[in-house]
């Protein structure tokens, strides 16, 4: 700290500090370098996502120390795939890609439930920065809005979707702005960058077109020639959609390969 104070030449770093707690293993362990029980980043990354480890974080006071296991894991997951569902079904309603969905609550009731959440949460990150308390709370939310949404058959011709488009957005906005706030990433371009595989999803993909098209040119299969085209015809499509993806790959006698198209 003196350090500092003289390179930037400052009388005073800082007037805060925050003690955090020790992150342990199963049995009370404290991770350490010295007792070789170190988990690097990426090996935990290559089973959760940082959002999960995020949300692990948040669910005990920072003093505290905190115990990591694949049991201590199960409910962030849950959590972060609630919320992220329930952000999912926002943007899908209100861009009206489900057509079987209704959202019944009166519009005064949920603003009200929303302005609830707020003061609550305000108070719990005033009282030692409770991001537990505040967790829970954004989770009573999200129950109270998902049961309220509706799903039916065909929408009713008096339904007006603007009537509930302002405060499932706004609900929408602040559980997002706020997760946000707290390190979670639900931007789903960044999502897609950093935590989907594509060599595995596509080659995975690209295994079950194969598996089709051999399917098809099998003569032992003794497929009528109208049958042996249209599957031939979807695996043609199925490249296509893939190449307007900017995935381009060529089908060869054993094998197909791909790459992607800059």
């Amino acid at each position: 700290m003196v350090q500092c104070c003289a390179f930037h030449d400052m009388n005073k770093w800082s007037s805060f500090w925050l003690h955090t707690g020790h992150l342990h293993l199963k049995n009370d362990v404290k991770m350490s370098k010295s007792l070789s029980n170190t988990i690097l980043i990426r090996e935990m990354l290559s089973k959760y996502t940082s959002n999960h480890f995020r949300m692990f974080c948040l669910l005990s006071p920072y003093r505290n120390d905190k115990e990591y296991s694949d049991e201590k894991m199960i409910k962030p997951v849950n959590l972060v795939n609630s919320f992220s569902s329930f952000l999912n079904l926002c943007d899908n309603f209100a861009n009206k890609k489900i057509t079987t969905l209704q959202f019944i609550a009166d519009e005064n009731e949920v603003f009200q439930k929303l302005e609830e959440t707020r003061k609550k949460i305000h108070v719990f990150l005033s009282n030692d920065f409770d991001t537990c308390s505040m967790i829970e709370e954004l989770s009573n939310l999200v129950n109270f809005m998902n049961k309220n949404f509706q799903s039916c058959e065909q929408k009713d011709q008096n339904y007006d979707l603007n009537r509930h488009y302002g405060c499932v957005i706004s609900v929408h906005n602040f559980i997002k702005w706020l997760l946000e706030i707290v390190g979670l990433v639900f931007d789903e371009e960044k999502n897609l960058k950093s935590n989907l595989k594509v060599d595995d999803i596509v080659s995975k993909s690209l295994k079950f077109r194969k598996l089709v098209r051999n399917f098809a040119l099998d003569k032992d299969r003794k497929l009528s020639k109208e049958t042996k085209m249209e599957l031939l015809k979807y695996c043609d499509d199925f490249r296509e959609d893939l190449n307007n993806s900017n995935i381009e790959f060529k089908d060869h006698k054993t094998e197909t390969i791909w790459k992607i198209k800059h």
